[in-house]
């Protein structure tokens, strides 16, 4: 195994280690997300902020998991980054909107990194 790709192993679980996170604690702790929810989601989704953070939590379960296993990596990366990115702009400057551009580039760049180890091999 070469060094690039323990590195994309390493950021990949590095990776899954922060979805599964964020997923479990928005199902443990539903009512500490919802206050942070967007108007424009409950407008567009007619959802409650509640339903958005359970729906949320699902998604980024199933989609670190897929990522853990190895499954469809490349476009669940680029979807885990598209969603992260909405969050980051609707966050905006401040630390969390900060820590959240830096993990949307780092999911994306595993997506792009991920296409280019599976061309070489």
């Amino acid at each position: 195994m070469t060094q690039k790709e323990i590195g994309l192993y390493l950021l990949r679980f590095g990776l899954v280690g922060v979805y599964l996170y964020f997923g479990f604690s928005q199902l443990i702790e539903t009512e500490r997300w919802a206050p942070i929810i967007p108007d424009w989601a409950t407008t567009v989704s007619t959802l409650t902020p509640h339903t958005i953070v359970i729906a949320n939590g699902i998604f980024e379960i199933i989609f670190a998991a897929l990522l853990a296993l190895g499954w469809w990596v490349r476009p669940v990366s680029f979807i885990l980054a598209a969603h992260l990115a909405v969050i980051t702009v609707t966050m905006g400057f401040n630390a969390a909107g900060a820590r959240d551009f830096g993990l949307t580039l780092a999911t994306l760049a595993h997506g792009l990194l991920e296409g280019e180890a599976d061309s070489n091999s």
